[in-house]
């Protein structure tokens, strides 16, 4: 995942996790302050509007005298219930009005339980609580009359409370989703622009530099950790074009002293085989003892031309390139144990996955055959089973070549990968006659030219062996391969008697 996918997945369930705790504390904020305000001002109605409207109608009735008269106190009383329940419709709350004997004098859509629950309100003597009134739940707030031994509730439906809540709540939340969306965005930007953004800038450097282009500054603006990163890479890049630069042209020179030196070795040596002949027509009849040292001469004049030839081999392998192109690696196995031709009876069984390579064939071809032939040149019975295992591994295709043959001890499974060094065959059957020893290590060099291993798995205690080694899906990933292509050299392209 990318760096701003990660950004973006840490800062969502942070902004997510502090607009739900703000909910939750906005809203028992806004309950507890919103409900203390609804009372307070229920209060205020019953102080300043709903008592002062009956005081003013009994100062009328005792200024006058007719307080005792039942008549216009009877009026007096209807008056005021009549500007209740207008202040109740103006107000939008609930007035009850109560007498001294406990009947419900205004609304009368009160019923006996609704006054069962307020008397008992009233008896406890709270100034206000939450009551079930008219079927749903009311702040109740409630003032008494002493002289007319009325009792006044106002009430409001907590409904209306908990909406209003919810409609600041809902204000407050957006804002600050907003608020915590543009911080986000922000902070998204800010660390995009001066963390992500320098880091893109190096990757694609860096990029650019693995894929074999020209090597870039890697060097970045500014004096932060990150560029003081960069200017060690880039550093550090420099040492690397350096360092592959003196080992090209080492390769290069070790390769032309190889090439050279097995080259002109090989004329004397044609020459002391030449003289030996002569030697031999120009003395007449020799001793036995003289004619097996000219022999013995001429067995290892000719060993000598083999491990000079294959010296050539090896040199030339570090310049296995293109050109590049589809593999089927069915076909090529088959291919290669058909031009080995071998005499005696070779089974082989070839599974797993066999996907279709992008690589130079020659190459691979010559590791497969070499593998393929040694299995066969060592085995010690007359029927031989070879199993070629395949299987993908990221980029890579990791090959198995097994062998039901006499094992590698773990101190010979070091040497056999040595320059002219010979792999003693099991049961008595000793490498071929001639053999330089060199295959082997060739094909090594080769799978490692191109980024892999090659190592033996093999007891030495039980039969058979398994040769493991990679080779590069597509090798035109690969930056030494993705030029022109090159074919290989003659010399590698014949099959190698080696007896590796």
């Amino acid at each position: 995942m990318r760096l701003r996918g990660k950004l973006l997945i840490v800062l969502l369930p942070v902004v997510l996790a502090g607009l739900t705790l703000q909910w939750m504390v906005s809203s028992y904020t806004q309950d507890r302050q919103m409900t203390g305000q609804r009372a307070a001002l229920l209060a205020h109605l019953l102080d300043n509007a709903a008592l002062r409207m009956i005081d003013e109608r009994h100062r009328v009735l005792t200024t006058y005298g007719l307080d005792d008269l039942a008549i216009y106190v009877e009026r007096y009383q209807a008056g005021v219930l009549q500007d209740l329940a207008e202040l109740a419709l103006r107000a939008d709350v609930l007035l009850i009005v109560q007498d001294a004997h406990g009947n419900v004098l205004e609304p009368p859509t009160v019923g006996p339980r609704d006054m069962l629950r307020l008397a008992e309100h009233l008896t406890n003597g709270h100034s206000s609580t939450v009551l079930q009134l008219v079927g749903q739940p009311h702040l109740v707030v409630a003032r008494s009359f002493a002289a007319w031994g009325w009792t006044v509730v106002a009430a409001y439906p907590l409904a209306a409370v908990k909406d209003a809540i919810r409609r600041v709540n809902l204000a407050i939340t957006a804002s600050l989703v907003i608020a915590g969306l543009g911080i986000a965005l922000s902070l998204f930007v800010g660390v995009d622009r001066l963390v992500i953004g320098p880091v893109r800038q190096l990757e694609a450097k860096l990029r650019a530099f693995a894929d074999g282009q020209r090597l870039p500054d890697l060097r970045l603006e500014g004096t932060d950790e990150i560029a003081e990163l960069a200017a060690e890479m880039d550093a550090m890049a420099n040492g690397i074009v350096a360092y592959t630069a003196e080992l090209e042209r080492s390769n290069i020179e070790l390769d032309s002293f190889a090439a050279t030196v097995g080259h002109d070795l090989r004329t004397p040596l044609r020459a002391i085989d030449t003289i030996a002949g002569w030697l031999a027509v120009d003395a007449g009849p020799l001793p036995d003892v003289a004619l097996d040292h000219l022999s013995r001469l001429k067995d290892q004049v000719a060993r000598m031309d083999t491990m000079l030839k294959d010296l050539l081999h090896y040199a030339q392998a570090s310049q296995v390139t293109g050109p590049l192109g589809p593999c089927d690696i069915r076909a090529l196995v088959t291919e290669q144990l058909q031009l080995l031709a071998p005499e005696r009876e070779v089974k082989l069984r070839l599974e797993g996955e066999l996907p279709i390579l992008i690589t130079p064939e020659p190459p691979l071809a010559l590791v497969l055959r070499n593998l393929i032939g040694n299995a066969i040149e060592h085995h010690d019975k007359d029927v031989i089973n070879l199993e070629i295992r395949v299987a993908l591994h990221g980029r890579r295709v990791i090959f198995r070549i097994g062998d039901d043959g006499p094992g590698i001890t773990p101190a010979e499974q070091v040497r056999i990968f040595r320059l002219f060094s010979n792999r003693p065959g099991g049961g008595g059957n000793q490498a071929k006659a001639g053999g330089g020893g060199i295959g082997l290590a060739l094909v090594r060099r080769i799978v490692q030219r191109l980024g892999g291993t090659m190592e033996v798995e093999s007891d030495g205690v039980g039969r058979g062996t398994t040769i493991v080694f990679d080779w590069p899906l597509n090798c035109a990933l690969l930056p030494t391969l993705a030029g022109p292509g090159i074919r290989l050299p003659a010399p590698l392209a014949a099959p190698l008697a080696s007896g590796a």
